[in-house]
C-alpha cells in the first residue's frame, strides 16, 4: 500500500499543481473529449484527500498496523471534510441574526404623503451633466417619478444614504442631494419655463415590466399641464415626512478563493416616518464553504481558476419593487395611481403640441415620439396603427423643433405602401440639416429612406436631385443613394459620379467617419442594378486603372463589377484569402448564379 499511496500522491500532486498553475488545461480537456477535463478538474481534490489520508496512515502504520491506520486515515479525512466547513461557517449565523434584528413589516399598506426622501448608495443613479460653477445633482429617475405621481406626495428629495459607504460623510463636491416637485404650468404661458423629464432608468432596482406604461403616462401628464421642477441646487433640502432608504454592503469578507471564512453581504430596505420605522427588511446573501470540503474550478473563460467549493445561502430575500407595492401606496404600477393610456392619448398629445408653436422642443409631448414609433413597430407584436398616422409622422418629421429621431424604419414598415408619403418630408429635413450639428438625426432619416415601399424613387424629385448634388449632406442620405436602383440604368452615371467625387477628395486633416458613406452606398446601388448598369463598367475600370480608388476598397467592388459584366477569371484572388484561384472563381460564380440583394451589402 505504501508504494501505491506514494505513486497516487505523486501523480495527483503533479497534476493538481499543473492545473492550478494553468487552469486553461481543464478547459482544453473539456473541449476535447469532456472526460479529460473532468479528470483534470478532480485532481486538486484527489490530492487533498490523499494527503489527509497519508498524514495519518504513514506514522500510524507501524503502531496500529496498516489496516487500522488506513481506517484512521479515512476517519481523519472525512472529519476534516465535514468538520472544517461547519467550523468556518459557524460565525455566519450570528451575523445573519444581528443583521436582521429589528426587521418589521406593516400589517396594511402605508399611505406615504408629504415630502419623501429617497436615499440610496452614492454610485446608484445618474447625475446632471457637469456645468462649470454648478453643483451636480441626482436625476429624477423612475422611482422618483413614481413617487412624485403618487397622490399626496408633494416633493421627493434624492440623496445618498449616510451608511451607503461605511458611514462616510459626503463631501461638498459629491453631495448630489436635490429636491424635485410637480406643479401646474404657469398661468403666464402654456409651457414649462425649463422643461425637465424623468430620467428613464431603474437605477439598480429589480426588473420593472410595468415601467414602460408608467413612463408614457407620466409624459402625458406632463404634456397636459404639469411641470417637473427641481429646487435650486444651492437650496437646503426640506425636512422629510417619510424616508425610504435602500442600501447594501458587506457583512463578512472571506479571503478570496482559498479563504475559509464565508463571504456575506446584505441588502436592506427601510421606510420611516417622523414617528419611527414602519418597514425594515434585510436580506443576507452568503457564500459558505461546501460540505464536504473539496476544490472546484470556477469562473468563465477569462478568469477560470480553482478555489474551495462554496454554496449560496439567502436569508430574508425580497424584491424591492414587489415589497414596496405590497406595503406602500407608491404608484409603482399603472393601476395604482396613473390611469392606463392608449395610443389615441399619445397621438392627441402630439397633435396638440404640433398645433401650438409656443410649445418648446424639450416639452414632454415631444418625448412621446419614441413610444409612438415603438408601438408602431414592436417586435413580435401587431403594429398599433390608427387612421391619419401617415400624416402625423410626416408632421413630426417636418417640425423644426424635432432634431432627434428614434428609428423611423419602424413606422415606415408598419405603414406599408402609405409610407411613400414620408419621402418628401425626410428628404426636405436632410436638405435643411445643419452641418455638422445634425449628423445623427440626418443619418437616421437618411438610412430610413431605404425602407420606403418598392419603386418609391423610380421618378426623382427636384429635392432629391438637390440632395444628391450636395456632397456634404448626401453622405447622410445613404438610403436614398441605394434606392437609386429604382431608376434602373438611368441612375448608373450619377452613381459613378458620386463614387469618383468621394475618392477624389483630399485626405482630411481630422477623422471623417462619413467620408466614403455615399460612395459605398453608390457601389451597393450599382451592384443591385447589375446588368442594367453595364455601360458604366469602363468608367469604373478607368478609376481603378488610375489608382483613384484604394485597393482595400476594391474588395467590396468585386461582386458589383462581376454583376456589371467583368469576367470572373479576370479577378485575382487576394493574398489574404485561403484556397486556390479556381476555388475563388467558383465561389464568385456561385454568388452570381444565386444572387440575392443582401449580397450587395
Amino acid at each position: 500500500m505504501a508504494w501505491t499511496l506514494r505513486v497516487y500522491l505523486i501523480v495527483t500532486g503533479v497534476l493538481a499543481l499543473l492545473v492550478i498553475a494553468m487552469p486553461a488545461l481543464v478547459i482544453i480537456g473539456a473541449m476535447a473529449l469532456i472526460l479529460p477535463g473532468l479528470f483534470l478538474g478532480a485532481m486538486p481534490s484527489a490530492f487533498l484527500y490523499g494527503a489527509l489520508f497519508a498524514i495519518v496512515w504513514y506514522p500510524g502504520r507501524h503502531r496500529l498496523g496498516p489496516w487500522v491506520a488506513a481506517l484512521a486515515g479515512l476517519v481523519f479525512a472525512a472529519g476534516i471534510a465535514a468538520g472544517l466547513p461547519n467550523l468556518a461557517n459557524t460565525p455566519l449565523a450570528g451575523l445573519v441574526a444581528q443583521a436582521r434584528e429589528g426587521d418589521r413589516q406593516p400589517e396594511a399598506p402605508v399611505a406615504i404623503s408629504g415630502i419623501l426622501r429617497i436615499e440610496r448608495e452614492r454610485n446608484t443613479g445618474g447625475v446632471t451633466p457637469f456645468r462649470k460653477g454648478q453643483r451636480q445633482a441626482y436625476l429624477c429617475d423612475d422611482l422618483c417619478a413614481a413617487a412624485l405621481f403618487t397622490p399626496g406626495v408633494t416633493a421627493v428629495v434624492l440623496a445618498a444614504a449616510p451608511d451607503a459607504d461605511q458611514g462616510r460623510t459626503p463631501r461638498a463636491r459629491d453631495d448630489y442631494t436635490v429636491t424635485y416637485r410637480l406643479a401646474p404650468r404657469s398661468a403666464n404661458g402654456p409651457a414649462c419655463s425649463d422643461p425637465i423629464l424623468p430620467a428613464e432608468t431603474h437605477s439598480g432596482l429589480d426588473a420593472w415590466p410595468e415601467v414602460q406604461s408608467l413612463r408614457v403616462a407620466w409624459k402625458l401628464a406632463l404634456a397636459a399641464g404639469t411641470c417637473l421642477l427641481r429646487d435650486p441646487l444651492d437650496a437646503a433640502p426640506p425636512q422629510p415626512d417619510w424616508t425610504l432608504r435602500l442600501t447594501k454592503g458587506p457583512l463578512l469578507s472571506g479571503s478570496g478563493a482559498w479563504g475559509f471564512p464565508p463571504n456575506a453581504s446584505y441588502g436592506r430596505i427601510l421606510l420611516a416616518s417622523r414617528a419611527g420605522e414602519t418597514l425594515r427588511r434585510t436580506a443576507v446573501k452568503a457564500r459558505l464553504l461546501q460540505a464536504p470540503l473539496w476544490i472546484e474550478p470556477t469562473g468563465g473563460m477569462q478568469d477560470f481558476r480553482f478555489g474551495w467549493a462554496r454554496r449560496s445561502l439567502t436569508e430574508g430575500g425580497y424584491e424591492t419593487l414587489d415589497l414596496l407595492k405590497r406595503t406602500t401606496n407608491l404608484g409603482l404600477s399603472p393601476a395604482a395611481t396613473v390611469p392606463r393610456t392608449s395610443g389615441r392619448d399619445m397621438r392627441a398629445a402630439l397633435v396638440a403640441a404640433l398645433d401650438d408653436p409656443a410649445v418648446p422642443a424639450g416639452d414632454a409631448a415631444f418625448s412621446l415620439v419614441q413610444p409612438l414609433f415603438d408601438s408602431m413597430g414592436s417586435l413580435g407584436k401587431r403594429p398599433d396603427i390608427y387612421p391619419g398616422d401617415v400624416a402625423l409622422v410626416a408632421r413630426l418629421i417636418g417640425d423644426a423643433r424635432l432634431r432627434d429621431f428614434p428609428p423611423v424604419h419602424q413606422p415606415i414598415r408598419a405603414l406599408g405602401p402609405e409610407a411613400a408619403a414620408l419621402r418628401g418630408p425626410i428628404v426636405a429635413w436632410i436638405l435643411a440639416a445643419r452641418v455638422p450639428e445634425d449628423r445623427e438625426p440626418a443619418r437616421t432619416l437618411g438610412r430610413a429612406l431605404e425602407a420606403l415601399p418598392p419603386g418609391s424613387f423610380a421618378e426623382p424629385t427636384p429635392d432629391e436631385a438637390r440632395l444628391l448634388a450636395d456632397p456634404e449632406r448626401r453622405r447622410w442620405a445613404t438610403g436614398l443613394i441605394r434606392r437609386q436602383a429604382d431608376r434602373g440604368g438611368a441612375a448608373a452615371r450619377d452613381l459613378v459620379q458620386i463614387i469618383a467625387h468621394a475618392h477624389a477628395q483630399p485626405v482630411p486633416k481630422r477623422s471623417d467617419p462619413d467620408r466614403f458613406d455615399d460612395a459605398n452606398a453608390a457601389v451597393q446601388a450599382l451592384c443591385l442594378l447589375g446588368p442594367e448598369a453595364s455601360p458604366v463598367l469602363p468608367d469604373l475600370e478607368a478609376l481603378i486603372e488610375a489608382d483613384a480608388v484604394p485597393r482595400r476598397a476594391l474588395d467590396d467592388w468585386r461582386l458589383m463589377l462581376a454583376r456589371l459584366g467583368k469576367p470572373v477569371e479576370s479577378f485575382a484572388k487576394p493574398e489574404n484569402l485561403s484556397g486556390t484561384q479556381s476555388g475563388f472563381e467558383a465561389n464568385l460564380r456561385k454568388r452570381l448564379a444565386r444572387f440575392r440583394p443582401d449580397y450587395c451589402r
